[in-house]
């Protein structure tokens, strides 16, 4: 039997073939080749709008969940 992580992409040299050398003098730092569509389907719908959100989702979570059980002991007090 194997190791649980001999599967893993990383472990094929052949995945980091398409790396090269962002600044020719210090080869140590490289990046893969960027992906250039040569069509329009992946391109966003022309009404999209992309914002951030002024709460965190985590937190948005918890105060939405904290307002589930307010209403709920309402309506159990009812």
């Amino acid at each position: 039997m194997g190791s649980m992580l001999g599967d893993w992409p990383s472990f094929d040299p052949h995945n980091f073939s398409q790396l090269r050398p962002t600044d020719p003098s210090n080869p140590s730092k490289m990046t893969p080749a960027t992906y250039h569509p040569t069509h329009s389907r992946t391109l966003p719908p022309p009404d999209q709008v992309i914002t951030t959100e002024a709460k965190n989702i985590l937190l948005r979570n918890f105060y939405e969940r904290a307002e589930e059980k307010v209403v709920e002991t309402k309506e159990s007090c009812l």
